[in-house]
């Protein structure tokens, strides 16, 4: 059994190492103090550790207990989690219950959002509508975060706005707000997704290879990129697989769902 527990000593855990016999039980509390890292990235201290040693329970005279303080000499090291890992790692529901109603609403857009593209009856009309009330959702609330509206209604206010493709100044804002939010507030690979999105509606290389073409042909491929060499590296850094992965999901979603091009360019998962 482990417990935790903070005093102003510092951050106290105790281990209890319980005999399935009738052996001494044996419990170890480590006292670590609390570090001030001051920049550094490894800092050396010095703690102790008590090991308690109980002795059966006799029944005139109780349990025998032996204390013996051990002397630790430990470092501390600053370790900088990838962003992609900090986001996986929150929980996907903990929004603010302020903004709940703007959760609910973001969803169901994203819901009409993905109903019109999976029957392939294109319908401009629904993007541009989403557009304005995202416009006005952020003008209101700031980026939806996950600490506001939860995360899966932060991915799909992403997904929203990923495919505001005729307000690219939109895009572009949203792109700006996503970039300054917290560790864990929004998805690395969405803002890669939005990134790329940007740079090629601006006539520029995209910089993670998320978005693809298509052509009269059947023909599927990642537009530009810039310094091709290292987009594994970068794709790797927000959490995106391997393009060479990616590019076969893209190709095989587009072989079981398109007969003919689509009217819009490929640019977000397959199962978006």
């Amino acid at each position: 059994m482990t417990t935790q527990e903070q005093s102003f000593l510092g951050q106290q855990v105790t281990v209890v190492l319980m005999p399935s016999t009738d052996d001494p039980s044996v419990t170890l509390t480590l006292l670590l103090p609390s570090i001030t890292m001051a920049g550094q990235h490894e800092q050396k201290f010095d703690t102790i550790a008590i090991k308690t040693t109980t002795s059966g329970m006799l029944p005139t005279g109780g349990a025998q207990l032996t204390y013996e303080v051990i002397h630790l000499q430990s470092r501390a090291q600053h370790i900088l989690l990838p962003p992609a890992l900090i986001w996986e790692m929150s929980l996907s529901e903990d929004y603010t219950d302020a903004f709940k109603a703007i959760a609910d609403e973001i969803m169901k857009m994203s819901e009409v959002d993905q109903k019109m593209r999976r029957s392939r009856q294109w319908d401009s009309s629904i993007d541009v509508e989403n557009t304005q009330r995202m416009k006005e959702l952020v003008e209101q609330i700031g980026w939806p975060t996950r600490s506001k509206v939860g995360k899966d209604a932060s991915e799909r206010a992403w997904l929203l706005v990923q495919h505001a493709d005729h307000d690219r100044a939109f895009q572009k804002r949203c792109l700006d707000l996503m970039k300054v939010q917290a560790a864990g507030e929004v998805s690395p690979g969405n803002m890669a997704y939005l990134e790329d999105r940007v740079r090629v509606g601006e006539g520029r290389p995209q910089y993670y290879g998320t978005q693809f073409y298509t052509d009269e042909a059947g023909n599927v491929g990642p537009k530009p990129i810039e310094e091709p060499d290292r987009v594994d590296e970068r794709r790797q850094a927000v959490g995106l697989q391997p393009l060479s992965e990616y590019a076969r999901e893209v190709k095989q979603s587009y072989r079981d769902t398109h007969a003919v091009a689509p009217p819009h360019p490929l640019a977000e998962p397959p199962t978006s």
